[in-house]
């Protein structure tokens, strides 16, 4: 499989749309071109077209020391503040 350069795209859009995504991309220091793709991207996830990969969960462990040992055996002690 080989992959090309994408082509560039001549696209109109409405005026109020424009302005819209330019304040998008100005409120979060993004280039025009890349404020449309993250656009175009969501909008194709709502839909169902792209399958986001989905996030690792990771949990790190607190340290040692840092909170009850038993807090699963008495949690209604513990979260109360009666000890």
């Amino acid at each position: 499989m080989t992959i090309s350069p994408p082509e560039p795209v001549d696209l109109a859009l409405p005026e109020q749309l424009l302005e819209t995504l330019g304040q998008y991309a100005e409120q979060e220091s993004l280039s025009l071109d890349r404020a449309m793709q993250i656009a175009l991207h969501d909008f194709l996830v709502r839909q169902g077209y792209v399958i986001e990969p989905r996030k690792r969960l990771r949990i790190t462990p607190a340290t040692q020391g840092s909170g009850f040992t038993d807090t699963s055996v008495n949690h209604d002690a513990v979260f109360s503040g009666v000890n």
